[in-house]
């Protein structure tokens, strides 16, 4: 799945769930404490949120998880999901440390 891909199915979700729960850019965007632009610009599928935080709060206020926010409904595996779902839900409360570290490939 490349960047773009990721983009347009972040901006599926939000769409969805904006208009299931009838709420608008500008009420999301202060219950996420972001700009309407920005809202507006994953709306559109050009840009996804940079911080997985807000992605987190995203999930949490449409009541779906991290990875249902990002990818789509059944994108992942039921076990694979909620395994990854609850490690992160640690990351957010502060209980682990992530750091990235990036390798060319060969």
């Amino acid at each position: 799945m490349d960047d773009n891909e990721i983009k347009v199915r972040f901006a599926e979700v939000l769409k969805t769930k904006l208009h299931e729960t009838e709420m608008t850019q500008k009420q999301i965007a202060n219950l996420l404490k972001v700009s309407e632009a920005s809202v507006s610009s994953w709306l559109s599928g050009t840009a996804t949120p940079s911080d997985l935080i807000v992605i987190h709060r995203c999930s949490k206020i449409f009541g779906i998880s991290f990875f249902e926010m990002c990818f789509g409904k059944g994108a992942i595996d039921g076990q694979l999901e909620g395994d990854l779902n609850k490690k992160f839900e640690e990351i957010a409360a502060g209980k682990w440390e992530v750091t990235i570290n990036l390798k060319p490939t060969k």
